[in-house]
């Protein structure tokens, strides 16, 4: 089976009525991007799969994907050699995950299609949360000036520093500009940018832990973020996260009482009672 999708800009991604007899139908739209048309066929090729129903010779699918860049005239033209490599890595997995629908799925239950839908599609989304980290990376613009909080300049720009970040959906890495200065450690603007943390634990990973740490402990919360995002956290680093999260408790519920009535004197107290049942 072959799939050309061509027509990516910043427009909004519409799903086309040809896309309804593979997919199921329905319109979606997904902003910044947008699909001008949309046609797919099979092609035997001697047969290795067997499609469902078991009528008709068996087949191999295969699927292609082709980004292209619509012009204001309407034309197309290539996208530009990074975008291309960076949008590759999401391209070959949704490829893979439309052959497999089309093929080796026929032989599947519902469970197994369920187990192998999650798995890959959460490998697709990995690779597409990389993906826009290295498009955002070879659009950082150098800033002018860059200050530590302690008054002294980073002034020496240097390139290609990478990270790792543990994310709701695995592990991905992000390359970022390093603004630096012997007397201190580097400062890395992106960073701030992107809402990351020192240590490779984003929020959404620290979200996930401090709610299932909260409610059932450390080896519930293993399990739950294995399943959830496919990252084994040992105990030492789901630790080191909750400890992290209750430094920040303090600016919470003050963040949280900043809107509260000041009326009551300091010596009162309130007070909730539960009774076991």
């Amino acid at each position: 089976m072959f799939v050309d999708v061509p027509g990516v800009t910043e427009g909004d991604l519409r799903w086309p009525a040809g896309w309804g007899w593979f997919a199921g139908g329905g319109a979606g739209v997904m902003p910044g991007c947008r699909v001008r048309r949309f046609r797919g066929w099979f092609r035997d090729r001697g047969g290795e799969l067997t499609p469902a129903g078991g009528g008709g010779p068996a087949m191999t699918v295969s699927v292609s994907v082709s980004v292209t860049r619509v012009l204001e005239d309407g034309s197309e033209a290539p996208v530009d050699g990074e975008l291309a490599a960076a949008l590759a890595g999401p391209v070959e997995q949704f490829s893979s995950m439309l052959s497999w629908a089309a093929g080796k799925a026929a032989g599947l239950d519902h469970g197994e299609r369920e187990k192998v839908i999650g798995e890959s599609g959460r490998e697709l989304q990995r690779r597409l949360l990389e993906a826009i980290f290295t498009i955002d990376s070879a659009r950082e613009e150098r800033i002018a000036q860059v200050t530590s909080a302690a008054g002294i300049r980073h002034g020496s720009v240097e390139a290609g520093h990478d990270r790792g970040v543990v994310s709701i959906f695995g592990p991905v890495r992000a390359t970022r500009l390093a603004y630096r200065n012997r007397r201190e450690a580097n400062l890395y603007p992106a960073d701030a940018r992107w809402a990351l943390p020192d240590d490779p634990y984003s929020l959404g990973m620290r979200a996930l832990a401090a709610y299932h740490l909260a409610e059932g402990g450390y080896g519930q919360a293993q399990e739950v973020i294995g399943a959830r995002t496919g990252v084994k956290a040992g105990r030492a680093q789901l630790a080191g996260l909750a400890a992290d999260l209750a430094a920040w408790t303090g600016g919470f519920y003050e963040q949280r009482a900043a809107g509260a009535g000041a009326g009551l004197p300091d010596s009162d107290v309130l007070m909730m009672q539960a009774e076991p049942v």
